[in-house]
Formats: structure tokens, C-alpha cells, sequence
């Protein structure tokens, strides 16, 4: 999951879920992925990304947060 987008932003790829506010991606849409920032935004930003691996059959997952900063320019 991908948060904190500047208002108006979007991924190439992957859905929206507003339920958590947030971008939802599978693996496949990551290899490629761009963010088109809103036509006005001029200041740098920092996104937040939640990554979980599960295992099948099994139940568990881990997860990682990390922060990504975005620099414009």
C-alpha cells in the first residue's frame, strides 16, 4: 500500500481503496510504476509504503514500512 500522495497525484498503476486511503499495488504493477504529481505541486514529498508478503497455505506475513521521500525537478 502506497499513502500520503500529494492531493490530486496518481500511481500508473494499482487502485485507490479510500476505505484506507491508500494506493494498493500487486507485485506486477511495481516494476514499471511512475507517480504523476498534480500539475501545480512544486515541493518535494514523502510517501508512506506498507509491503506485505504472504505465504501461502500458511497464515503468516510480514510486513514493512518504510518512507520513500519524492524529490520533484
Amino acid at each position: 500500500m502506497i499513502r500520503d500522495l500529494p492531493a490530486g497525484a496518481r500511481l500508473s498503476a494499482g487502485a485507490h481503496d479510500p476505505a484506507i486511503d491508500g494506493w494498493v499495488l500487486r507485485p506486477q504493477d511495481l516494476s514499471a510504476l511512475t507517480i504523476i504529481p498534480p500539475p501545480d505541486q512544486r515541493e518535494d514529498f514523502t510517501l508512506t509504503l506498507l509491503g506485505v508478503a504472504l505465504r501461502p497455505g500458511a497464515g503468516d506475513a510480514a510486513r514493512v514500512l518504510t518512507r520513500l521521500p519524492v524529490r520533484l525537478g
